[in-house]
């Protein structure tokens, strides 16, 4: 059902209850007029029956005098005979009880008959002062006011029918019509609380649904409940989030290859920086090999000087420089290769030890101190990629021998398991950073080294924090302030082997 509908049903409801409790209003105090009516006609009746027993009285006292005066009884019976045909009439329209109207009727019919006989006798007489038969006079003057007497009763009767009537009238329309409103106010509410179903619920279904997607959740989906509208509401909801989702998984996608191409620009640019110092380097020991080579050669021409142990000790030292060039065009070529080996067991304790050894063979950082500090290096397992934990390493490293100073700078790797965690802290005692440069540290694109004259395109951090939290760790910094050296801690959780299962580990 539309809520168009809903609205429709409850506005109908509404109008026919007003509707019922006005009908029932209307029809009680319609009752109510009209027995007020039958009331106010009793009363002008009673007041006729009232007139034509004083009439009455009036020409019973005439009769009774010591001197009668007939003249006068005779016009006060036509008095009371002319209220009682008032009487009469009234009765034919009176509206009231049918057979107390019939009633009525024979007792006013009764004692009109009663009056007229009365009088009739009265006529005969003329004022010579002949005897008048009073006894007769008085017996139909007795019946007519008994029937008199009947009718003030029976009036008086209808009057109070008639107020019993009015105000049982008066209850049932109260009763009625709070029956009706009642029912109207039941009735509005169990709409009301359909329509709170019908409305707000999905409304609030629709809220709920809004701020998940907010949160990142585009897989959730809005089932079709509630009116027309709100089913159609929710169809959009969930196109609209599908379309989210694959938009969001596209992005993802792109973010992810946008990031390896920046950690690949890092790497590189990593590498570069070390390019310097590794060729001056490898020219060492290729000058040493050079020198003994040609110092061999001209003892091995010497029948004269060339002894073994000589020529032997040439050569040894020729293949161990050839091996320490090597180890270092190796470290390179490793440093600069693609991460595309899987995740597994990782010895961070071995990572930091080899990160630690190809820095301090760079004449670069000869005047530097770099310290290792692992707590139980067998329990420092991570899950990582060996190549990525090198890199992050390295650049952590690398960005604090850059920050302290000549023969006084100290760089500290201490490596510890912090209960399912291992951690790693590098620490330097170089210039530490502020406030400001500690909320901009891990920002792309954000370097300190161009402030103090080096060189740095600012992705180095950013690309390490995104290594870390790609494992399933965090990394953070601190400084105590400018001049008061630095600290980069790594969290990583630590890959407990299963019971029984020999775990290998790789650099």
């Amino acid at each position: 059902m539309t809520l168009a509908a809903q609205i429709g049903w409850k506005l109908g409801a509404m109008i026919v209850g007003i509707s019922l409790v006005a009908a029932t209003g209307i029809q009680g105090i319609v009752r109510a007029r009209h027995e007020a009516d039958v009331v106010r006609r009793e009363f002008d009746k009673l007041q006729m029956l009232d007139r034509a027993g004083l009439h009455f009285s009036t020409a019973q006292a005439a009769l009774y005098a010591s001197s009668p005066d007939l003249e006068h009884a005779r016009t006060q019976l036509d008095a009371a005979l002319d209220q009682l045909g008032q009487f009469q009439a009234r009765c034919d329209a009176s509206g009231a009880d049918a057979k107390v109207i019939e009633l009525q009727r024979q007792d006013a019919a009764n004692a009109v008959r009663n009056l007229e006989q009365a009088r009739e006798i009265l006529s005969r007489f003329d004022t010579a002062g002949r005897t008048i038969d009073r006894d007769v006079v008085v017996a139909h003057a007795g019946a007519a006011q008994r029937d008199l007497n009947a009718l003030v009763q029976s009036s008086n009767r209808l009057v109070s029918v008639s107020q019993q009537r009015s105000a049982a009238w008066a209850r049932t329309g109260t009763r009625a019509m709070v029956g009706v409103s009642v029912s109207v106010i039941c009735i509005v509410v169990l709409i009301s609380l359909w329509q709170y179903r019908g409305v707000l619920g999905p409304l609030a279904r629709l809220r709920a649904g809004v701020h998940r997607i907010a949160a990142g959740d585009f897989s959730h989906r809005l089932d079709a409940t509630g009116c027309t509208e709100f089913s159609a509401l929710s169809d959009d909801f969930n196109r609209t989030a599908a379309e989210l989702h694959d938009l969001y998984a596209e992005l993802e996608a792109r973010i992810r290859e946008k990031s390896r191409q920046l950690a690949r620009s890092e790497q590189l640019a990593s590498v570069g920086c070390l390019a310097a110092a590794v060729a001056h380097e490898i020219n060492n020991p290729l000058g040493i090999i050079v020198g003994y080579a040609e110092s061999g050669a001209r003892i091995a021409g010497d029948g004269q000087h060339a002894t073994a142990p000589e020529i032997t000790e040439a050569l040894e030292i020729i293949r161990e420089e050839a091996f320490r060039g090597k180890k270092i065009t190796t470290q390179l070529l490793a440093l600069s290769r693609v991460s595309d080996e899987p995740v597994e067991s990782v010895s961070l304790a071995r990572v930091v030890d080899e990160v630690a050894d190809m820095l301090r063979g760079l004449s670069k950082y000869a005047d530097r101190r770099i310290e290792v500090v692992c707590e139980d290096a067998a329990g420092l397992p991570v899950r990582a990629s060996a190549l990525e934990m090198k890199q992050a390493i390295l650049n952590l490293t690398v960005n604090a021998l850059d920050a302290v100073p000549p023969r006084t700078g100290e760089v500290t790797l201490y490596g510890r398991r912090v209960r399912e965690d291992v951690m790693l802290t590098v620490r330097d005692n170089g210039r530490g950073m502020s406030s400001e440069v500690l909320d901009k540290v891990f920002q792309p694109f954000f370097s300190d080294r161009r402030s103090q004259g080096g060189e740095g395109i600012g992705l180095g951090m950013s690309i390490t924090q995104a290594i870390v939290e790609r494992h399933g760790g965090t990394l953070t910094a601190a400084s105590a302030g400018v001049g008061q050296g630095s600290a980069f801690t790594l969290r990583l959780p630590v890959d407990a082997p299963t019971e029984g299962v020999t775990v290998e580990t790789s650099a």
